[in-house]
């Protein structure tokens, strides 16, 4: 894949000439970063126009809640249209989002309600162009026999692999392309007495008794990561815009789980 910076801004000097706001922003907030809202008007900042026309764009951002307004929820649009909300803590964390493919001129905006105010630090969008070309693991394609199953051995961990089924002795025939991924080697222990579970709702999965201070990150079922958020909650609900089979992975500085789920 290769990566093409789109956007790159911190906000230590102050809101760029090519951006602009609505309602309060101020730079004063004694960490240097920018914050949105006051206690009394809503405030947000737009991003100049970006071109967004490729798949696979990324957002990438920084920020924390204002003082003691707990859990202030940072709101992000897309050409005024709202894509995600995020729960913010009394630390600077970071947040991943992938942004659906939109216009040349596109723009993002960050929004924060009055008495639930935002400090921004950093926002960085990224398009990763994937380009693949098929490459055999040495030693296939194979002729495995008359087998119901077949081991395949000396892959790497943490990878995506395809594979195709053909008859024997009609090459020409393959099955549909089947993705799996391997597990990480080294893996960390699982969570042994934290009983995670998780549900389907209307708008995603919501997960309960998560461990605190944790990262949730969804990848769908081809191993493509989606979004990426850190949460102190024992429950969150992971936004999903279409149907199908996820991989969610809870990891905490000691210990790692997945979870395959379906929406």
């Amino acid at each position: 894949s290769q990566t093409v910076k789109l956007l790159e801004q911190e906000f230590t000097s102050g809101l760029p000439v090519t951006w602009t706001s609505t309602g309060y922003t101020t730079n004063n907030d004694p960490s240097g970063s920018l914050r949105l809202a006051s206690g009394g008007d809503n405030g947000s900042i737009t991003t100049p126009a970006i071109d967004l026309t490729g798949s696979n764009n990324i957002l990438t951002f920084k920020a924390k809640q204002y003082k003691n307004d707990a859990e202030a929820p940072i709101t992000i649009s897309l050409n005024n249209q709202e894509i995600e909300s995020f729960k913010t803590t009394s630390t600077i964390q970071t947040f991943t989002l992938e942004i659906p493919q939109a216009s040349a001129t596109s723009t993002i905006s960050f929004s924060a309600a009055k008495d639930k105010r935002i400090v921004m630090d950093f926002v960085k969008v990224e398009n990763v162009a994937a380009s693949a070309t098929p490459t055999a693991v040495l030693g296939y394609p194979k002729s495995v026999g008359n087998v119901l199953s077949y081991n395949v051995t000396g892959l790497q961990s943490d990878s995506t692999y395809y594979y195709t089924v053909s008859p024997q002795n009609n090459s020409a025939l393959k099955s549909d392309v089947i993705a799996v991924r391997t597990l990480l080697a080294n893996a960390l222990p699982g969570f042994e007495s934290d009983k995670i579970t998780w549900k389907s709702v209307s708008n995603g999965i919501q997960l309960n008794e998560l461990p605190r201070n944790c990262t949730i990150t969804i990848s769908d079922i081809a191993g493509k990561r989606l979004s990426a958020i850190t949460t102190n909650d024992t429950s969150s609900t992971i936004k999903l815009s279409k149907k199908g089979i996820y991989i969610i992975s809870i990891q905490t500085t000691a210990k790692r789980n997945c979870l395959k789920v379906i929406f």
